[in-house]
């Protein structure tokens, strides 16, 4: 009974996430820890508690739509795609298929920083999310650099990782024509589980949004009003004779 009680509330959490509300998620998930303790809720909450300051700044912007309709619009149509993509975009995946480790998905170094993961995560999510990414594959792209960040930014997962990944070349198996079997580069994506799914940390991260607003791009959609009214009154001050008075002239 209690742990259905948290699974409960661990679902409401992410609901939570999803739609930005993010102190609500963090009380439902510190509730749900009490009911039951389980890793899963104290996962949640480590990352809210690491990463979730991007959550709480301000972003406008449509709402993401559920990860299970995103991976369904690839399927529409016998796989024929119902948005376009970019030539760009499509190497952009690609590129990310073709990584042999974590570090190369996120285009970090061996030894980067939190803050360097946090960087290029934000870069990286908002690039490959498929509501913003239709390009074939996109959605497993953004799989990939969600658990590449959820592995490196875990402390005792990324030491267990570098510790594995110099241990695997030695294992590497070929095709008698001296190629790499195609399936040994995703060996390290196999062997290493993530606590947390690429859209849970997506909502943790963005609060549900994307972020597409700011300052300086609420100033230019400002600027023809301001230059309308700039115009006006300086036309009104070139005047001699104003249109208008405030004492009467017969």
């Amino acid at each position: 009974m209690d742990k259905k009680e948290s699974d409960r509330l661990i679902e409401k959490a992410k609901r939570c996430l999803r739609s930005g509300r993010r102190d609500e998620a963090l009380q439902l998930l510190y509730a749900a820890q009490k009911v039951c303790p389980s890793t899963r809720s104290k996962v949640l909450i480590d990352a809210i508690l690491a990463n979730g300051n991007a959550a709480s700044e301000k972003a406008s912007g449509q709402d993401l739509r559920g990860k299970h309709a995103s991976e369904e619009q690839e399927k529409i149509g016998g796989g024929k795609e119902v948005k376009g993509y970019t030539e760009e975009q499509r190497q952009a995946v690609l590129r990310i298929k073709r990584c042999k480790d974590f570090y190369e998905i996120l285009g970090v170094a061996k030894d980067a920083s939190e803050e360097d993961l946090k960087k290029s995560y934000r870069k990286l999510a908002l690039r490959f999310h498929p509501d913003k990414n239709c390009a074939p594959g996109a959605t497993e792209a953004f799989k990939a650099i969600g658990k590449a960040y959820a592995i490196l930014s875990n402390t005792e997962k990324r030491q267990q990782y570098d510790q594995c990944g110099k241990e695997m070349p030695a294992e590497q198996p070929s095709h008698p024509d001296g190629h790499t079997h195609p399936g040994y580069h995703r060996k390290f994506y196999r062997d290493f589980d993530a606590d947390i799914s690429p859209e849970e940390l997506f909502n943790i991260f963005f609060g549900g949004r994307f972020p597409t607003g700011s300052t300086f791009t609420a100033f230019l959609q400002l600027l023809p009003v301001l230059v309308l009214i700039f115009t006006s009154v300086v036309t009104q001050l070139m005047h001699t004779t104003p249109p208008y008075s405030l004492f009467y002239k017969p």
